[in-house]
Formats: C-alpha cells, sequence, structure tokens
C-alpha cells in the first residue's frame, strides 16, 4: 500500500483494528505469533473495512496460489501434523466426499455441505480444508466434490475474525504475506465471523452490541446467499471458539468445547425449512484433535485424533447442532491423539453423551432418512 493511501483509513477500520488488536492480546492468539499493522494490506483486500466480512484471493494474484499451495503442502504442514495422521484425515474425508447418499444430495438437490469440528486450536479448520484440497483433486471428474481445475472453487472457511490480526515470523519469510494471506486464502475463501463466546466477547463489549450486529449480519448475509446458490463446501466450527483446558477434579483435566452458536445453526437450518424435498444443507461432524502450538509458542507436528461421524445429518432445527457436536466428539472416543485429553461440551460436567431423545432426534434428521 502506498503512502498516499495509508492517511486514508476511516475511523471505522482504525476501531475495528484495535479492537482486534485487543482481542488477539488478551485472548492469547498472539502465542507464537505477531500482529499485523493497520497498513499491512498487501493485496489491498481492505482488511479491516467493516463493511467487508468476505474475502478471496483476489484475480491479479491468483497465479500466487499454485507456489503459496505448494509451500504450504510440502514446508508448512509438516509442521502441524504429522505424517500418518494426515493419511488418516485422507481416508475419512474421501470416505466422506463418496458417500454414496451425500453425493446423490449435493447433486440432485445442488446441496451443500457444512463440514463442523470441535475447534481444538484455531489452525483445526485449515488443516481440514487443505486435506479437503489434496482429496478433491484427486476425486473422479463426476463425483459433485470434484474440482481437478481449481481444487479451492467452492470452498470456504468460517473463521473468527481476529485471524486477520495474526502474523508468523518464520511462515512470512516463506510467503511473505500475514497468516490470513498467506496461509488461509490459499486453501478456502475466508468468512469472517465475531462469535459470542471466548475472546470475541471483548470486541463485542469494545464496539458495541450493534457494531457487532451488523457485522454479523453481513457475515450471515453473505452465507445465506452462498449457500442459495448452492454447491458449497463450508468449514467452521460451530462453537467459535478454540477449546479450553479446564479442571474436571483434583487428578484430571478436559478440553471444554464450547456451546454452538444459535445464530450459526439457525442459519444452516434456514434452508432446510419446509418440506424435506427442498432441504438442502447437510452437516459432517469431524473430530480432530490437533493441538499443534504448543503453550511457549513453539509449533510441532502432533500425532492428531481425527474420526468422522459415520452419519451426516440435514437439521431442521437448531437445537439439532448441539447435538451433532457432542455425536462429534463422542465419534472421538477412543480416536483421539495420544497422551490427550477427554473433551467435554459446554462445560466440565458435560461428557456430551447424547440421551435417548436427543439420539432419537438426530436419527429423524439423517440423511439416510430425508426421502
Amino acid at each position: 500500500m502506498d503512502d498516499d493511501s495509508r492517511h486514508h483509513l476511516s475511523d471505522a477500520e482504525q476501531e475495528l483494528f484495535h479492537t482486534l488488536s485487543q482481542q488477539a492480546q488478551e485472548g492469547d492468539w498472539t502465542r507464537g505469533f505477531s500482529l499485523r499493522d493497520l497498513h499491512d494490506d498487501p493485496w489491498e483486500l481492505g482488511v479491516f473495512n467493516p463493511d467487508r466480512v468476505s474475502f478471496a484471493t483476489p484475480g491479479d494474484r491468483r497465479s500466487k496460489v499454485t507456489e503459496l499451495r505448494q509451500l504450504l503442502f510440502e514446508v508448512v504442514r509438516p509442521f502441524f501434523i504429522d505424517e500418518a495422521s494426515w493419511e488418516t484425515l485422507e481416508a475419512e474425508i474421501t470416505r466422506l466426499y463418496t458417500n454414496p447418499e451425500l453425493c446423490a444430495f449435493m447433486e440432485e438437490r445442488r446441496g451443500n455441505l457444512f463440514v463442523v469440528t470441535p475447534h481444538v486450536q484455531f489452525h483445526d479448520l485449515g488443516i481440514v480444508a487443505a486435506k479437503s484440497l489434496e482429496v478433491r483433486a484427486s476425486l473422479p471428474k463426476d463425483n459433485p466434490f470434484a474440482a481437478p481445475d481449481d481444487p479451492g472453487r467452492d470452498q470456504t472457511i468460517v473463521a473468527n475474525r481476529v485471524l486477520a490480526m495474526l502474523q508468523h515470523e518464520a511462515f512470512e519469510a516463506l510467503t511473505g504475506l500475514p497468516v490470513m494471506e498467506g496461509l488461509m486464502m490459499p486453501l478456502a475463501d475466508i468468512v469472517t465471523t465475531i462469535s459470542a463466546n471466548g475472546s470475541a466477547r471483548l470486541t463485542r463489549r469494545v464496539l458495541g452490541r450493534e457494531k457487532v450486529a451488523n457485522l454479523n449480519q453481513r457475515t450471515r448475509d453473505h452465507l445465506v446467499q452462498m449457500t442459495t446458490r448452492g454447491g458449497q463446501l463450508i468449514m467452521l466450527a460451530p462453537s467459535g471458539s478454540q477449546a479450553r483446558l479446564e479442571p474436571v477434579d483434583r487428578y484430571s483435566d478436559a478440553l471444554v468445547v464450547g456451546e454452538a452458536s444459535r445464530g450459526t445453526a439457525e442459519l444452516i437450518c434456514q434452508l432446510n425449512e419446509g418440506e424435506a424435498m427442498t432441504r438442502r444443507n447437510a452437516v459432517a461432524g469431524l473430530f480432530l484433535d490437533c493441538p499443534s502450538i504448543r503453550p511457549d509458542g513453539q509449533i510441532e507436528a502432533v500425532e492428531a485424533g481425527v474420526a468422522l461421524c459415520r452419519d451426516v445429518w440435514v437439521p431442521t432445527d437448531s437445537n439439532q447442532l448441539e447435538y451433532i457436536m457432542k455425536a462429534t466428539l463422542r465419534t472421538g472416543v477412543g480416536r483421539g491423539r495420544r497422551f490427550g485429553h477427554e473433551f467435554r461440551y459446554g462445560t466440565t460436567d458435560d461428557d456430551g453423551i447424547l440421551r435417548r431423545h436427543q439420539l432419537a432426534t438426530l436419527d429423524r434428521a439423517k440423511l439416510t432418512e430425508l426421502d
């Protein structure tokens, strides 16, 4: 960005920047990372423009995407997840994208697939998106998920807006870019949101309820427009915040996954109202336990826990997303990472076990029961 444009950022952009900076520092997002400067916008995306909630690689930068993807797969990925876990993730995503009922749903209804994770750490969705790219590039051309020419097409990560703040010295030396442009956007388009949970509560308090509501309404409107068009693959963490390690008793700790955001649940269910034949949003639960960022900020490859839920669902009620998240956590039992923690949902008192009526509700929401 040239010197002349450095002075034309609006008060609203500066306010959002300073608020996200405060959130990043108080919410421990800077562990191992640093923050970009207010004027650091190498692709002129309008990163801190509150009227912008979605970001895609500009057309004049598309030629760099191939180079960035090669760096991500060959150099960056091995820092985060070990080879055996990466292969397990490939098997699970391939199983998902070749599910015959799901393929028929996507093709015949021009459906959308939401892949949800517990969100142990913020890079989880990037790992899922990266493996999705690889799998989509190798699928047969008649598969509705196949995208051999551009495997990132119609693929989106819904991310906490605070991630737009982050830089990492080593990765920036490789890519020449901040985290969002250099590590995230080569894998997927990015749609930002301000969560109701975790450190985003600070942003809500500083910006005020009305401004945050306006930002998130733009996010919602954009996602509704995307999913109405159909054929979208969307990775998100319904809790909107990273899992917290909390004591359960004197002898053990557990990773507590935040409750699913009501707004996210309502968004997914919105296109599933009415008759069964008109429903278009499916949800798959993918358990991924891969805390690669150590407490000291160092990054190391993890022997991750990876497990795909057996079922795919088409939820019609916002409560069903909570049950899907619990089912995802239970799927990870026995498939978690070595020396990992047990998981809880919402509080340390909730072990995520689904009750009989909740199981019955999920059974009715299965994709296989749709017709």
